[in-house]
């Protein structure tokens, strides 16, 4: 099963929080790093609920949750940003994230690999 995100999908999921060209970078880079391990585990409607809102919380960093708004004519918003919560629990597409991927496929995103080698004379001594 191959799981397609496409940029409207994003925008009907969080909004316009950056570029179509940056949505579309993030898509890329969330199906590369954690698509196999999604779609092996778990069910399409789970694996594409976890891609998307992970999309989501790089897109739109830190959790723009709405607290008041005004006329469209008067326009005005306000946004109450999380300071207690850091990394995937920032934003509410994180926590949603973090919830629904129990196999841990998002933490593929930040895995470190490390290289080790020698550099030097192979000599006899």
């Amino acid at each position: 099963m191959a799981i397609t995100i496409t940029v409207a999908d994003i925008k009907d999921s969080c909004g316009t929080c950056a570029s179509d060209t940056m949505i579309q970078l993030y898509i890329d880079s969330v199906t590369n790093k954690i698509g196999e391990c999604v779609e092996n585990g778990y069910d399409i409607a789970t694996a594409t609920l976890i891609m998307i809102n992970l999309v989501c919380h790089f897109t739109c960093g830190s959790d723009g949750k709405i607290t008041s708004e005004k006329a469209p004519n008067g326009a005005s918003t306000s946004f109450q940003v999380s300071k207690t919560k850091s990394g995937l629990r920032s934003s509410q597409w994180g926590e949603t994230v973090y919830s629904l991927d129990t196999l841990g496929c998002w933490q593929k995103m930040f895995a470190k690999s490390f290289t080790f080698g020698l550099i030097g004379n192979k000599g006899v001594y």
